[in-house]
């Protein structure tokens, strides 16, 4: 569904100017390190943004969830209440107060998963104007499936279930080309583990 986004973008663009974004995506490694994501957040009040679930990190002043997946944003419809959220313009909104983005503009068409929620975030920020961040919980899809989410039974897709390999080859396949397009890569820090940080490391070290 394609809509005219020109107005949450500048919004998402003011909202999110100066700030030291940390990106929240769901991945396991949130839970084994919770600690560490916990004192960062203390020691450098970063503006939150969540993927696909509602964090409760930091302030509801200072953090917004962004929603790539219809499902999940249904499934924290209670969580949502009072929150800041970004969804793709094929999600039904049930609020007016939703920043909605044009998902036709996010998406890679030529990409069998190429609406990957956090490559979709990804594309977001860098038509803000965005190519900083730090990121904690994008592992990259595991075989053994309670491994690929902070909650597993939750997150658990049955459109994903049997081809994790292949989502990991085409998600790096899709960072390559965000990464190539960046001037500096290593403003992309890790704060977990993830299967996707060496393809920020190798353009950087190529730069």
């Amino acid at each position: 569904t394609k809509v005219n986004d020109k107005l949450a973008v500048q919004s998402l663009t003011n909202l999110f100017a100066d700030e030291n974004l940390l990106i929240l995506a769901p991945g396991h490694s949130l839970l084994e390190n919770s600690n560490l994501i916990k004192s960062y957040v203390m020691e450098n009040n970063p503006y939150i943004v969540s993927v696909n679930f509602v964090s409760t990190l930091g302030s509801p002043s200072r953090r917004i969830a962004f929603f790539g997946s219809e499902k999940r944003y249904l499934k924290f419809s209670q969580e949502r209440t009072g929150e800041n959220v970004i969804i793709v313009s094929n999600i039904i909104s049930d609020t007016y107060e939703d920043y909605v983005v044009n998902y036709e503009g996010l998406i890679h068409r030529e990409n069998v998963y190429g609406d990957n929620t956090m490559i979709m975030l990804l594309n977001l920020m860098r038509k803000i104007g965005i190519t900083s961040m730090s990121i904690a919980g994008y592992d990259g899809f595991s075989q053994i499936p309670k491994n690929n989410y902070f909650d597993s039974a939750s997150f658990e897709d049955g459109r994903f279930k049997k081809d994790y390999e292949g989502i990991n080859t085409n998600v790096r396949v899709m960072l390559k080309k965000y990464a190539a397009g960046l001037v500096n890569p290593s403003t992309i820090k890790f704060l977990t583990p993830s299967l996707y940080a060496d393809i920020f490391l190798e353009h950087t070290n190529k730069g």
